[in-house]
């Protein structure tokens, strides 16, 4: 009721008016920055406030439908629009009036568009200057279709007195070779959701008086991503009608009608499971490919959005909690560690976490929901909580079965090494190096699950280690004995449960009454920008280095990239560091290694970056690792100003192979002979699969392992300041790999952190001081020839997806070993191996 008696006080103030007003409720050059600018200044087209839609229609004169009548359509978004004009009659492809305009920014406070008019046969050009948020000048000038003849221009300023978009005034003077009249006016806004509009239109200030003027006017009501105005028609009947028009866009202006109310909570309800990944999944250009034909691969989950979304529901005072339907979750220790951290820091804003699993709880998954007010499980299932394994997986045996005898070659001081990422195929079991090395490792993961677990359920870590070693846990009494679970009920009856804790009773004095919001159903519109000069972002490149170290192109799909390509790796740092609007870059890692040489070229591409010659091109270059960032995921890395890591991080493995599977024996057995018949050159066979290494093969590769070892390993001294002896460097690395903990100690890395505090690094790396206002832009960009390269042209895909899911993984886990190591030197780790 008492919106409508605003709108009906307000629509008094409507008066006669001599000029058709604008279907887009625009009224100066100025200002024109939505779909107003088809009317007056095309430049406002550049304006982003997303996707934009207005319909509009205007009776005749009588406020009657007639032939006189106007029906108006318009689209905009992205510095692109259209608006179409029918009158009665008019066939669909073929209105009275067609406006087509593009627009681009200038730079931060200016913009320019152009606007092609049917009806006028003319086309304008605008500019939109913004220099200060309180100030806004507007220019326009049309031309004939030719631009040969100028037709009319108009000059429009317009400030913002109040510092805000409470109150707007100013004026716009028309002029063609002259000045023909003044057009001054005003926009009065209240809460932000209403506004009332009026100008009037003036040939001289002499002798002024307002007998002899003629308004325009016009009642806005903005909804937030809705909008619905009426504006005045036909001065000169009594019986005048009114035009009425309706808008819609993308971004969301938060107002008067969509602010929620101080004693209304909600809580968000999401299932958590699934594949979780670094970067955005890949997508099927087409929505299906080759692949698609024999199988799908499964969509990951991008993190850092998982991240983000958590840390707005922290801070978003009208969220109480999250209700997690929990599945398995897939994802590395130390991205489970960061999940942990982002849902610890919201119970301890003081909000509930409910959990209810229905398949039971995996062991790493306890872990993650440790932190939970209330966990609830389905019957007859259980808590798989039992400590961490580490697992290996050897093929020596398999080579053997197939008469394929394995060469690798590594770095080794007197025969020692823990270089070991040739041992799953040199090695029928683990050797007492990986077992010593490998076994310190997880030591510092179990620290770190221990400590999450204790903490989460307020035990001892004596408490925590007992019940750890007594699970797993599969009868129902023993879990709420223990403690591990609130309780123990069926699907249906957690509904209840749930629908019972939001609910208020009638004959109850509630504090708040709560709803429950799907996380698929939460509108994440971007807020709509009301500032004529928005605050200017820092901007920050996130460039994702993901899967094993390749040359040439990445290989990216729907489970995020398996193939990190040093060409497209280096693209994106290139084009981060040449951008004059980046501020700072992050190398996010998630790589246990690959190609050496793949692995050079892009510490130069970095080199370039951070310790450039011209000093003007180096930028703060952060690295920041994942779950696995370790031999050429570490090379790659120790070039940066700091490198950021999780306590679980598993890096370091510096060091070099090189591989070489002779498969005669394997042909033979089936009648196949290679044979090397004539040869020009002492060594011309010297690649050959034919045969095992000769001496002189043996010590050329040897060599060639300890020359790229000491690049490695000079590579890293002056990249680590702390680090200066490249003889005592032997005692942390000769391929030993270390927790980020343990990698801190031995200053392998800077800092103890995840993905979100090594954007904070970043900003302070780079002199942000505002951290709230910065835009990240993320690498590599999206790149169609190498999409459709990867869509059409990797028929292993094809076959690999025929497979069942161990099957392929380890199919996949020999097939990139080899791949890499025909490259040449490898700097790798074991490529299977996995935290349980």
């Amino acid at each position: 009721m008492h919106i409508f008696i605003i709108v009906t006080s307000l629509a008094s103030l409507l008066f006669s008016l001599d000029t058709d007003p604008d279907p887009w409720n625009g009224y100066s050059v100025s200002t024109s920055e939505s779909l107003d600018s088809f009317t007056f200044n095309p430049a406002g087209v550049a304006i982003d406030h997303g996707s934009e839609t207005g319909y509009y229609f205007a009776p005749d004169e009588n406020g009657e439908i007639s032939n006189k009548s106007a029906f108006y359509m318009a689209n905009k978004a992205n510095g692109l629009g259209y608006s179409l004009k029918y009158n009665r009659g008019d066939k669909l492809f073929n209105a009275t009036d067609v406006n087509i305009t593009f627009a681009g920014q200038i730079n931060r406070s200016m913009s320019f568009g152009a606007n092609w008019s049917k009806e006028s046969k003319s086309i304008s050009t605008g500019l939109l200057y913004r220099p200060i948020n309180y100030l806004s000048i507007g220019i326009v000038s049309s031309f004939d279709e030719e631009l040969e003849d100028f037709q009319s221009g108009r000059l429009g300023v317009a400030v913002r007195p109040l510092l805000s978009d409470l109150l707007t005034v100013g004026a716009d003077v028309l002029y063609t070779n002259q000045v023909d009249s003044y057009a001054p006016f005003f926009e009065l806004s209240i809460g932000n959701g209403i506004s009332i509009r009026s100008q009037f239109y003036t040939e001289t200030f002499e002798n002024f008086t307002f007998d002899d003027i003629s308004f325009i006017s016009s009642i806005n009501l903005d909804f937030g991503k809705t909008g619905f105005y009426i504006n005045k028609l036909n001065p000169n009947t009594a019986e005048h009608g009114v035009g009425m028009g309706y808008y819609e866009r993308s971004h969301k202006k938060s107002n008067i009608f969509n602010k929620g109310k101080k004693n209304e909570k909600k809580y968000i309800r999401f299932k958590l499971d699934g594949l979780f990944i670094e970067e955005s999944p890949g997508k099927n250009l087409f929505g299906f490919g080759p692949a698609s034909l024999f199988g799908s691969e499964e969509k990951g989950k991008q993190l850092r959005d998982w991240l983000n979304e958590i840390e707005k529901f922290t801070n978003d005072e009208s969220v109480a909690g999250l209700i997690i339907d929990l599945g398995s979750v897939r994802a590395g220790f130390s991205k489970k560690q960061e999940m942990h951290e982002a849902l610890r820091e919201f119970k301890a804003s003081g909000k509930e976490i409910i959990v209810y699993a229905e398949h039971g709880i995996t062991n790493t998954d306890y872990y993650l929901i440790s932190m939970a007010n209330e966990i609830h499980i389905n019957n007859l299932t259980g808590v798989n909580l039992r400590g961490l394994a580490m697992e290996v997986t050897f093929y020596r045996q398999l080579l053997d079965t197939l008469n394929i005898i394995p060469e690798v070659f590594r770095v080794n001081i007197d025969g020692d090494s823990y270089k070991t990422a040739g041992d799953p195929f040199l090695e029928e079991t683990a050797t007492e190096e990986m077992k010593e090395n490998y076994g310190e490792l997880l030591r510092d993961i179990y620290s770190v699950f221990v400590s999450g677990i204790s903490e989460g359920r307020s035990w001892s870590e004596e408490e925590t280690k007992e019940t750890i070693n007594n699970g797993p846990y599969f009868i129902s009494s023993e879990l709420v004995e223990q403690g591990l679970v609130t309780s123990v009920m069926y699907g249906d009856e957690f509904e209840e449960y749930v629908k019972e804790f939001t609910a208020c009773e009638e004959d109850q004095e509630c504090q708040y009454s709560y709803t429950t919001v799907k996380w698929n159903d939460i509108d994440r519109s971007q807020e709509y920008v009301t500032e004529w000069l928005p605050k200017e972002k820092n901007n920050i490149a996130l460039i994702y280095a993901v899967g094993s170290i390749m040359p040439g192109s990445s290989k990216k799909g729907p489970s995020g990239s398996t193939i990190m390509g040093d060409e497209t790796i280096k693209k994106a740092i290139k084009s981060a560091r040449e951008d004059e609007e980046i501020d700072a870059i992050i190398l996010r890692i998630d790589s246990g290694g690959g190609s050496a040489f793949a692995s050079d070229q892009m510490w130069r591409e970095i080199e370039l970056t951070t310790n450039n010659s011209d000093s003007t091109k180096n930028k703060p270059f952060i690295a920041s690792m994942s779950s696995v960032a370790a031999s050429g995921g570490y090379y790659i890395a120790c070039q940066a100003d700091k490198i950021i890591a999780n306590e679980t991080t598993i890096t370091g493995s510096i060091g070099v192979i090189g591989l070489n599977f002779n498969t005669s024996k394997f042909w033979r057995q089936y009648g196949v002979n290679k044979e090397i018949v004539v040869k020009e050159g002492e060594h011309a066979d010297f690649y050959t699969t034919s045969r095992l290494r000769s001496d002189y093969e043996l010590e050329k590769i040897e060599s060639s392992i300890d020359n790229i070892y000491m690049i490695f390993k000079s590579r890293i001294l002056n990249g680590r300041d702390d680090l200066n002896d490249i003889d005592r460097l032997d005692d942390i690395a000769m391929g030993r790999v270390w927790g980020g903990s343990n990698a801190k100690k031995h200053l392998l890395i800077d800092e103890i952190g995840g993905i979100r505090d090594a954007i904070s690094l970043a900003a302070k790396e780079a002199g942000i001081a505002d951290t709230d206002n910065i835009n990240i832009i993320e690498y590599p960009k999206k790149d169609l020839t190498e999409h459709l390269r990867t869509e059409f042209f990797l028929t292993t895909d094809i076959l690999l997806n025929i497979l069942p899911a161990e099957m392929k993984k380890e199919y996949t886990n020999i097939l990139t070993m080899k791949e890499i190591a025909e490259t040449g030197a490898a700097t790798v780790l074991p490529y299977s191996i996995e935290i349980k």
